[in-house]
Protein backbone atom coordinates (compact mmCIF):
# COMPACT_ATOMS: atom_id res chain seq x y z
CA UNK A 1 0.00 0.00 0.00
CA UNK A 2 3.08 2.20 -0.22
CA UNK A 3 2.58 2.63 -3.93
CA UNK A 4 -0.62 4.61 -3.38
CA UNK A 5 -0.29 6.43 -0.05
CA UNK A 6 -2.91 8.96 -1.12
CA UNK A 7 -5.59 6.37 -1.84
CA UNK A 8 -4.57 4.30 1.17
CA UNK A 9 -4.82 7.34 3.44
CA UNK A 10 -8.26 8.23 2.14
CA UNK A 11 -9.52 4.67 2.62
CA UNK A 12 -7.92 4.43 6.05
CA UNK A 13 -9.54 7.67 7.19
CA UNK A 14 -12.92 6.53 5.94
CA UNK A 15 -12.63 3.23 7.78
CA UNK A 16 -11.35 4.93 10.91
CA UNK A 17 -14.22 7.40 10.90
CA UNK A 18 -16.67 4.53 10.93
Amino acid sequence: TDSKPEENKEKSEDETAE
